[in-house]
């Protein structure tokens, strides 16, 4: 990497055959985050890999190349935990985004009940402010700076998102992608199948989704 970057690029797996696979410092089940703990471990203390930890410390942007599975969410928690608990940042001062509404909640659980284990003041101060906390969705926190300055965005403020034509739009693009990478060998993973791989062209699936 060019030293004069001031991002940091964390790969949490190797790419074989265009999937991202976790490299594991140990067995599968010892270095994955949210396992059960072995003897003398505490429930509640997470394992990570050290390419998971180099991650979770990084003081610089870092950028995390990690496929489904390999740990990004509680990765990301702790890194929270970290800023909180190593370097007294107050709570309404991190903003943690995410793409759904399950990765959300599952973050704001995690990083509570992980700051629950602390007794330092600060921190029970923090937990005692959690819901100030900007732990949301991408498109949540955009929706909201848009209600806060609707007159300035020329929109009213009761807007609602049409979840419908977020669907269409979603494919359309979907559909996009991947007819230009058809021939990415990424793409036979994702799309095993001759048949699905056939489907997925945007000639042959029309301009709705299958139902």
């Amino acid at each position: 990497m060019d030293t004069t970057d001031s991002t940091a690029h964390h790969p949490f797996g190797s790419q074989e055959g265009g999937i991202a696979r976790p490299l594991l410092s140990g067995p599968a089940e010892a270095a994955r985050p949210g396992a059960e703990p072995g003897p003398g471990r505490a429930a509640e203390t997470p394992l990570f890999d050290r390419y998971q930890r180099a991650a979770i410390a990084e003081r610089r942007n870092a950028v995390v190349s990690a496929g489904a599975g390999s740990g990004k969410t509680a990765v990301l928690s702790e890194r929270y935990c970290r800023l909180v608990q190593a370097d007294q940042l107050a709570v309404d001062r991190i903003l943690t985004l995410t793409f759904t509404r399950k990765a959300a909640a599952e973050m704001h659980e995690r990083i509570y009940r992980r700051l629950s284990q602390s007794t330092d003041q600060f921190v029970q101060h923090q937990l005692a402010r959690f819901d100030q906390a900007e732990i949301s969705t991408l498109d949540s926190f955009c929706g909201r700076i848009v209600r806060s300055r609707s007159a300035h965005f020329g929109v009213a403020p009761s807007f609602t998102v049409d979840e419908r034509e977020n669907q269409r739009l979603s494919y359309r693009v979907a559909v996009d992608f991947i007819g230009a990478n058809a021939s990415d060998p990424a793409m036979t993973y994702s799309l095993p199948t001759t048949a699905s791989r056939q489907c997925w062209k945007p000639a042959s699936c029309g301009s709705q989704p299958r139902r």
